[in-house]
Order: structure tokens, then C-alpha cells, then sequence
């Protein structure tokens, strides 16, 4: 009874916006054992095919598990028993198990004398015409069941209407709600332009069975596309006008990809996956994955998790490789993402023009009083905002930490764990620690388990806060942390447990006291990161907030930064950039700050900058180039900072044909001096240089033994003092990090460089056997240390050495061995040691011996000769 009031209320709306002409059905013999394929142009398609067919065929819809489970569509699907598929493009590996059980379920349904519909395509129209692609569900089923009727329904007319993609942009039902509600109260009351829509049920009696996948494929392509569709806007109401065909918008620009600067090698693993995947002998780099290969939706999952696992990257949404071009990119941590995203637009408040007078840190011997008085005079101007909480001002900040100062004081610890990427949650998750009176500790989740599990040993932390998408990302990558002995607290989930009493109070507090935060005993220490660490065990890094006040008194001025300026935090908190910049940066001098958590995302942040229009943007060079290659607008840059890795000559031609109004300027830093050492700065570029030193540090070029200063331009080692500068590392009983040199302790860096006439440095290389990697150090000897203990030494000579090929291209990770070891052997043992996917190995050299040098150590540098 519910259901068919329900189905007679659905029919009635339809009627005020759209003129339905329904043909064929009366040729469906029979009602059972049916199979409903339509194609889907639009998202009230479903709507409208089920009110024609649900009262005769009452059939189950197989249906994406993440829509469903929205408001008021999860409680009238409960009434009609779907059949739930994952997310594939967001779920990672686990999807795969899920799918394919969902499509067994479909076919013991239609077994069991069901009816079912399932849509081939599996996403709505992206242009005027349906694309089944590779996609294998409609052929697994009709295979699996002969006997089934199948019901192809093509319904046209619904291209151009806001259910559809016809603008370009991902349709929103909800955000669109209000509009269609006051259309349907004017329906009630007026006459209103109607769409005319026609939906054709057809049973074929040629439809291909059989082994072959495409021509299936290709026949409902046919079928769908028979009647091209134009793109009609129609109006909601009389007055607004007559139907116009508007031409289709493109849903992402399309440009000729630079692949130049990627690997060979990387380009040849990606290859040579994809013939294991599609049997296709020659791979081309524009070759379409599903058109093209024929790639289904599930084996896209296995080519996205063996990426994801192969190269040490996030991939956030499967739409975001749909070429080879794509694939090699992603493989390079240049992930262009999805640049059809809908983002939501600043509000006039963020827009508001600021003064170009310059911006001065605040006064205050900490970060947290520095924030207070910063908010104190701005409490209802915007700082922060990101796509998940939108924009924050210092008093919904103030908010926020009062909120989770509560929780965090009742933590019985010093040091609080932070595993969450740059985003507004973050931030404020980091403040509200401070002035809990505990220490941030920022975990890095892309080291690995082995690695994890060091660093949270090291200091001691047992709470984690996190959210609940970034570790089921991880889980579904292949690193499962949930058997680490920690509280991991999602702080989604504390959200949601949050009374209405406790938001009151806060919010109170937050409008009228704010006695209880600036009588808040903050640490010292303002927080602890992580090294790669030179073996196997990562160091952690306390640092001041006197380091980081230091720090940024230096290069605010260098690059005379103006309360006009907007930054791009992209780069993770856990990295010592990151947290400078991202967090720091923002919260004592006021700078305002637009997030997007995956860095990989060219095509994503290119349009956040093009929306946004940040002036400022410090990234790596293999961000930058993901950001340059998706072409978009950037003319709001005014200043883009480069460090953690060298900035490639090609990037350096690349910012400058795009950015011709923006100054790029390469920089070095280490996490140890929080983070900048030197830099180069408007009106002072050199390229191929790290720039000057900081103002307010010391600095000393020694000889490799440490006990001679070097002349001008001699390669030598850099030794460093500032305020800037750590203490030491936590609970570390190694070697120490400092020296002393002419009567003074100095930081060693353990990095070379050489020094021009006029102070510009130049780096020449690592003392230390380390590579950048996706902005992140990658240690040799600890991939060496975990390969050695599977191949040891055999009679005192080493079976094995790990080196890096390093060029302009990103460096390669090179196995050098005299024994049988096979690359994918290799990457599992890496694998099972507890290291991420950037620790891989890329190439195997075989050789008859490893070189030693008469200590009878391994001769790294014969070795660096040998594979360069």
C-alpha cells in the first residue's frame, strides 16, 4: 500500500516538469526473469523509469552504495531491496571482492525469477551520447543467466536539464533541492514549461551472447546513441523564457600532456602492466584505458591499487586516470585528478580586498598566543577553508578548539598524535592540542608500517586523532594500522558523539571567554616530526616555537609578504614543510589559507587557484608540475616556492610561459631548522642555486673531514647555527648531530654544497645515501638493510647494493646484485619490511661482482658510476 501511494505521489511530480511518451513496453512477454538495461543521461532518469515499470515488474536496481545511503534516498531503496556496489572509483581493492559478489547477487536474483535493472555504463552521460566503454557487468550477467529477458530502454530528452552533466560540472541533487522545490509549489499553481522525455523499452533479437566483451559493448553503445541528444535548457518557469540548445561545455580541457620528464622505466612498468591486464601487445600513450584497451570498471580498481602500491601515491577518484598518458603521470606522483570536481566558490567575505601593506608576525613568545591576539582583532574574518568544512573564521577556530580542547585534556599524555592531511581539521586539531597543554606529533602515514610503528615507539604516542575516509584510504592502499597499538580517534566520529549541551558551552565560551585559553599552559615544544633516518629507524625532530618564530621572522621579510596574500596548502602537516606553511605560517601571521588534501591532484588545485586565486603557492616540483600540466588559470600567483627536491630545468621554462606575471624561486630546507635554510627570493633568481642563507643564521662550508673551511666555489660540507635550529632528537642514542668547528657547535647537514662570490649557494650532494622522492627522503641503506637480511652477505662479500640513478627525471631506485632476485621479489620483501611504495625498487642491474673499496665496504661511488 506504501508503495503505491508513494509510486502515485512520484508520478504526480513528474507530470508538472516533464511530458512523458513511453513506447514498447507492451512487448515485454511475461514478468519475470526480466533484465532492464537503460542507458542514463541524466539523474532523474532512474526516477522516471522506475515510476513506468515498478508497479508490473517491481524490480531491484543494482545501485552505487554511497548514493543510496544519502538522506531520503536510503529510506524509500529500503523498500525496494537493491542490490549495493561500492564507490570503485574511491574504494580501492576491497571494491573488487564487493563487485563482484553484487553481480553474482544480480544473477541469482534473475535466476530466482527476479526482475532486475542495472545501467551498463555505471556513471551518467559525460557528453551528448552514452559510452559503455570496457565495462564487463551487463556482459557477466546476461552470460551468466542466457535465459533472462533482456530490455534494453533508451530514454532521450533529459540532456541539458540540471540531473545532467550538459554544464560541465557534477550535478548536485541536494545542493539544487531548494530550486526544485519552489518550481514544483509553482507547478502547483501555474502551468510550467514541460520537458518532453522519451523513454522506448526494445527487446532485441540480435543481442551478441558470447565471449566478447566489446561488441557487446558496442551494440548498446549503438542502441543508446541511435538518436543523437541536443542539449535543451528549459526554463522552471513561463516568464523565464523559451527552451535554447546550449553547446555542450567540455568536462575538462584537453591538453597535450609533457611526458618528457618521466622515466622510461616508469613508463615501461606501467606498459607492461597493461599487457598483463588487457593482453594488448603495443601500448600507446594516448590510448584510451577503457575505449581503447577495454579496461571494465573492476580491473581499473587493480590497475589503480597496483599504482597506488607500486609508486607510493594516492589515487583519491578513479576518474582521474582514463588515459596511459594518465597512468605514467600518476606513476610519477603528477596525478592530474579530477578536473570536472565541483568545487565550491569563495564567499564575498573571502573575496574582500585586503590591504598590500606588508604582513608582520605577531607579538607573542609562542604560536598559540601569537593566534589569540591575531584573533582577537579579526574574530569574524575568514582564514581558512577547504572543500569538506568550508570556510572557517577565528572565531569558528576559537570554536572548534574549545570544542576539542575538552576531549584532548582528558587524555592522560604529553604527546598527541595528528594523522590527517592538509585541510582545516588539521589546523585547528593542531591549536587545540597546544592549548590542551600537549605536544603534536605529526605522523606520517605514507612511510610505511615498519616505519609507523618506530616513530610512534619513539615518543611514546598511544592517541592518534585521524579521520575515518583517510584510514580506510589507507587500508584499501595495503597497509592495514588498525593491529598498532594506539587509540585511533576519527574525529568524524567524535563529531557526531558531541551533545548539544557541550556545543553550547563551547560556543558560549567562544563568543564571550576566552580567559580559559590564554591562561593555557602551552609545551615548548610546538611540535615533533620525523626523519627518514639514516638506517632503518626514523628520528624524531622536536621543534621550538621559538624554531619556528625564528624561522618565519627570516622569511616573511625575503619575500615581503602582504595581508593582500592568500596561500595554497596542498603539502601534508606531517611534512616539516607542510606544517610551516600550511599551519603555522597562518595561524601567527594571519595569512589566509585555501586546502586541498591530495598534492598529486594537478588538475584539482589548478582550479582551486583558478577559483580561489591564491597568490601564494610552496610546493614541490613534482606537485608544480602536475599543477602546470593541467594548464589552467594561474594568473593570481604572485610568488611559488620550490623546495624538497631539485627544481628541473623544464618546470623552471614551463611556470614561466604560464606564469609570466609569478616569480619561482627554488629553495632548501631541513626539517632540523624548521624547516627553510636558504633560498632564493624576488629580484634575486639563480637558477639551478638554493639561494642565500637566512639572514639570521650562521653558516660554515668545512672540508669532508670537517676540519677546514673552503674556499669560494670548493665542494664542501654545510654546517649550520640559528635559532631556528633544534636541540637534538628525542629518545636518540646514535651518533650526534652536531660538530664543532673553530670554537663553535654547529648543526651538520650533512649535505654539500659550494658557495659563489656573492653568498649563493648550490647544492652538490648527500654525505648521507639519501633520495627525494615525492618530497619525502627515502633512505638507501634502510632499503639495503631489509634486502641484506633475506640475501646476506656470502663469505664476506655482498650480494646486493642499493644506489639511485638521479637526472632531471625523478630519481629511479636501482638494485645492483650478483644473485637470482626478481624486481617484484624485491618490492616484496620491501613491502613486507614495512616500507612504503616509495622505497621500490624501479630497475635491476646484474652484476659478477659489487665493487668494495679496501676497507671492504661497499664502493658507492664506483657504483654511482657504474648505472649513471
Amino acid at each position: 500500500m506504501i508503495e503505491k501511494v508513494f509510486l502515485i505521489i512520484v508520478k504526480l511530480l513528474l507530470k508538472i516538469r516533464y511530458r512523458i511518451e513511453v513506447t514498447g513496453l507492451e512487448n515485454i512477454e511475461g514478468a519475470e526473469k526480466v533484465l532492464f538495461l537503460p542507458n542514463h543521461p541524466a539523474f532523474i532518469d532512474p526516477l522516471i523509469v522506475m515510476s513506468i515499470i515498478f508497479g508490473k515488474f517491481r524490480p531491484r536496481p543494482l545501485s552505487d552504495k554511497a548514493r543510496v545511503e544519502k538522506p531520503v534516498i536510503k529510506t524509500v531503496m529500503k523498500r525496494i531491496n537493491p542490490v549495493l556496489i561500492p564507490d570503485l572509483g574511491r574504494a580501492g581493492r576491497e571494491a573488487h571482492k564487493a563487485t563482484l559478489e553484487a553481480m553474482n547477487n544480480i544473477a541469482t536474483s534473475l535466476e530466482n525469477g527476479d526482475n532486475v535493472i542495472m545501467y551498463p555504463s555505471g556513471r551518467l552521460y559525460r557528453e551528448n551520447r552514452e559510452s559503455v566503454r570496457g565495462n564487463s557487468g551487463a556482459h557477466h550477467v546476461i552470460n551468466a543467466v542466457p535465459d533472462a529477458k533482456v530490455v534494453l530502454v533508451r530514454t532521450n530528452g533529459l540532456w541539458g536539464s540540471s540531473f545532467s552533466w550538459a554544464t560541465g560540472k557534477n550535478p548536485e541533487l541536494f545542493r539544487c533541492l531548494p530550486r526544485y522545490l519552489l518550481a514544483i509549489i509553482c507547478g502547483l499553481l501555474f502551468f510550467v514549461p514541460k520537458r518532453k522525455v522519451s523513454v522506448e523499452f526494445v527487446v532485441p533479437e540480435d543481442l551478441p551472447y558470447g565471449d566478447d566483451k566489446m561488441e557487446l559493448n558496442r551494440y548498446l553503445d549503438n542502441f543508446y546513441n541511435e538518436k543523437p541528444e541536443e542539449s535543451i535548457v528549459l526554463p522552471y518557469y513561463l516568464w523565464g523564457g523559451s527552451p535554447i540548445a546550449v553547446e555542450k561545455k567540455n568536462v575538462a580541457k584537453k591538453t597535450q600532456q609533457d611526458l618528457g620528464h618521466i622515466a622510461q622505466s616508469t613508463k615501461d612498468l606501467v606498459n607492461d602492466k597493461l599487457k598483463e591486464l588487457t593482453g594488448v601487445a603495443k601500448i600507446g600513450e594516448g590510448d584510451h584505458l577503457s575505449k581503447d584497451l577495454g579496461l571494465d570498471s573492476l580491473t581499473m580498481v587493480e590497475l589503480q591499487t597496483w599504482i597506488e602500491g607500486e609508486f607510493g601515491i594516492t589515487i583519491e577518484n578513479q576518474e582521474s586516470i582514463q588515459t596511459v598518458a594518465h597512468c605514467y603521470l600518476a606513476a610519477n606522483g603528477q596525478l592530474l585528478g579530477d578536473a570536472s570536481a565541483l568545487l565550491t566558490p569563495p564567499t564575498q567575505k573571502w573575496q574582500s580586498a585586503a590591504s598590500d601593506n606588508p604582513l608582520k608576525l605577531g607579538g607573542g613568545s609562542n604560536i598559540a598566543e601569537i593566534f589569540l591576539a591575531n584573533a582577537a582583532a579579526n574574530k569574524n574574518q575568514p582564514l581558512l577553508v577547504d572543500q569538506l568544512a568550508g570556510e572557517k573564521t577565528y572565531q569558528d577556530i576559537i570554536l572548534g578548539v574549545f570544542v576539542l580542547k575538552r576531549i584532548i585534556e582528558k587524555i592522560d599524555a604529553d604527546y598527541i598524535g595528528i594523522m590527517l592531511p592538509a585541510s582545516v581539521s588539521a589546523t585547528v586539531v593542531y591549536l587545540a592540542t597546544l592549548f590542551s597543554g600537549k605536544v603534536p606529533v605529526m605522523i606520517n602515514w605514507t612511510v610505511g608500517k615498519g616505519n609507523m610503528l618506530s616513530c610512534l615507539e619513539t615518543v611514546g604516542v598511544e592517541h592518534i586523532f585521524t579521520a575515518s575516509a583517510l584510514v580506510e584510504k589507507i587500508k584499501y592502499q595495503g597497509f592495514d594500522y588498525s593491529d598498532i597499538s594506539a587509540e585511533w580517534i576519527m574525529l568524524d566520529k567524535v563529531a557526531a558523539k558531541i551533545s548539544v549541551k557541550e556545543k553550547i558551552a563551547a560556543l558560549i565560551k567562544s563568543k564571550f571567554s576566552w580567559k580559559e585559553l590564554r591562561n593555557a599552559k602551552i609545551p615548548q615544544t610546538a611540535a615533533v616530526l620525523f626523519t627518514s633516518g639514516s638506517e632503518a629507524k626514523p628520528k624524531a625532530v622536536p621543534l621550538t616555537h621559538a624554531n619556528f618564530i625564528a624561522n618565519m621572522s627570516d622569511y616573511s621579510k625575503l619575500f615581503d609578504f602582504k595581508q593582500s596574500d592568500c596561500l595554497l596548502g596542498m603539502l601534508p602537516p606531517f611534512h616539516s614543510f607542510g606544517l610551516a606553511s600550511g599551519v603555522v605560517l597562518p595561524l601567527a601571521m594571519g595569512m589566509k589559507v585555501v586546502y586541498h588534501s591530495n598534492p598529486t591532484e594537478g588538475a584539482v588545485l589548478s582550479k582551486i587557484i583558478g577559483i580561489f586565486r591564491p597568490t601564494l603557492l610552496l610546493g614541490t616540483p613534482t606537485f608544480l608540475q602536475g599543477i602546470l600540466s593541467a594548464a589552467g588559470d594561474l594568473q593570481s600567483l604572485r610568488i611559488v616556492i620550490s623546495g624538497a627536491e631539485k627544481c628541473p630545468d623544464h618546470i623552471f621554462d614551463a611556470f614561466a610561459k604560464q606564469c609570466p606575471q609569478a616569480t619561482l624561486c627554488e629553495g632548501y630546507g631541513i626539517t632540523e631548522c624548521s624547516p627553510v635554510v636558504s633560498a632564493n627570493t624576488p629580484g634575486c633568481i639563480n637558477r639551478g642555486s638554493i639561494g642565500k642563507v637566512m639572514p639570521s643564521m650562521e653558516y660554515v662550508i668545512v672540508n669532508e673531514d670537517g676540519d677546514k673551511k673552503c674556499l669560494i666555489g670548493e665542494r664542501g660540507r654545510l654546517l649550520l647555527r640559528g635559532g631556528n635550529i633544534f636541540s637534538g632528537y628525542l629518545n636518540y642514542e646514535g651518533k650526534s648531530p652536531f660538530v664543532e668547528f673553530d670554537g663553535k657547535d654547529w648543526y651538520d647537514t650533512g649535505d654539500l654544497v659550494t658557495e659563489s662570490d656573492d653568498g649563493i649557494l648550490t647544492f652538490a650532494g648527500r654525505l648521507k645515501r639519501f633520495v627525494k622522492l615525492g618530497g619525502e627522503m627515502i633512505s638507501l641503506p634502510a632499503i639495503e638493510a631489509v634486502l641484506a637480511e633475506k640475501y646476506p652477505a656470502n663469505e664476506g662479500e655482498p650480494q646486493l647494493a642499493i644506489e639511485a640513478a638521479e637526472g632531471d627525471n625523478q630519481p629511479e631506485i636501482i638494485l645492483i646484485a650478483t644473485c637470482e632476485i626478481s624486481r617484484e621479489e624485491a618490492n616484496r620483501i620491501i613491502k613486507d619490511a614495512g616500507l612504503s611504495g616509495l622505497h621500490n625498487i624501479r630497475k635491476i642491474k646484474k652484476v659478477d661482482e659489487i665493487p668494495l673499496l679496501g676497507t671492504g665496504k661497499t664502493d658507492y661511488r664506483s657504483l654511482k658510476r657504474m648505472i649513471n
